[in-house]
């Protein structure tokens, strides 16, 4: 496989894991009957009701949610940058449809 095939697919892999890891749902653990509220996802901060009754629930939610969007973020941005570069036709020379230089 050459480069731009090695690009495109980590660049895609990269950019799908950021984009599941801002979708799937932030869950914090609690001390009632429940285990786990919902804090919301790395798109959105919504708890739950039983986490809103509690202000150390509430930051909570807010430290999980930003910690979430801090990695997810830029590896989905990186990911897009990176699977951009393998469509980037450097070989233009070689395929026939440019000029090359002989010497």
């Amino acid at each position: 496989m050459s480069l731009r095939t090695y690009l495109f697919v980590a660049g895609g892999l990269m950019a799908v894991s950021g984009f599941l890891g801002l979708g799937v749902s932030v869950t914090i653990p609690t001390n009632s009957f429940a285990g786990e509220s919902t804090c919301g996802n790395g798109f959105a901060q919504l708890p739950d009701a039983s986490v809103v009754q509690l202000t150390e629930g509430l930051e909570k939610c807010e430290a999980a949610t930003s910690a979430r969007r801090m990695w997810a973020w830029p590896l989905l941005g990186v990911g897009v940058l990176v699977a951009m570069a393998g469509f980037i036709d450097r070989d233009k020379g070689k395929a026939g449809g440019g000029t090359t230089r002989t010497a």
